[in-house]
């Protein structure tokens, strides 16, 4: 593998996960307990950590290679914008899903309140993610990439 194309995996694969743990961490705080410096301490300095790399490890192992899968069979070769779109639909409903579910885990709900807690709080976080996504954690991941790809142009 050359050293534009690490590059690029880096910025893409990496970046993105650990910006959006990061920015979903910060406002679920900010929804479901307030805004004060100690809450915003303890979800940075004790929860985003642990958030971070189950957010790696999910779209790294499993929700990259199914959105992949499922892309690859949807567009049949053929490349457009609404394929990227599908693509990132697809990866941002199941990092919502996952990533609430392990949210609950971490949090201590109770086994039997996790369906219930998981329903309410699913359809917000795939709402808040997709915009972060799509406005703000995308572009700033992919003009990174494309200051990256530039500066390894011009080695």
């Amino acid at each position: 593998m050359d050293k534009k194309r690490t590059i690029r995996l880096i910025a893409i694969r990496l970046l993105t996960p650990i910006l959006m743990s990061l920015l979903m961490n910060i406002i679920n705080a900010m929804i479901y307990q307030g805004v004060s410096f100690e809450i915003m301490l303890t979800v940075i300095v004790k929860k985003w950590p642990v958030m971070m790399i189950l957010a790696i490890a999910l779209s790294q192992f499993v929700v990259i290679p199914f959105a992949n899968a499922a892309v690859k069979a949807i567009a049949k070769g053929k490349e457009s914008k609404w394929i990227n779109l599908i693509n990132t639909v697809i990866v941002v409903l199941c990092m919502s899903a996952l990533m609430t579910f392990a949210k609950q885990i971490t949090m201590g709900v109770p086994i039997q309140q996790i369906p219930r807690v998981w329903i309410g709080r699913w359809p917000k976080n795939f709402m808040i993610a997709f915009v972060l996504q799509s406005f703000v954690v995308g572009p700033f991941v992919n003009s990174i990439n494309a200051r990256l790809m530039l500066h390894t142009d011009d080695q």
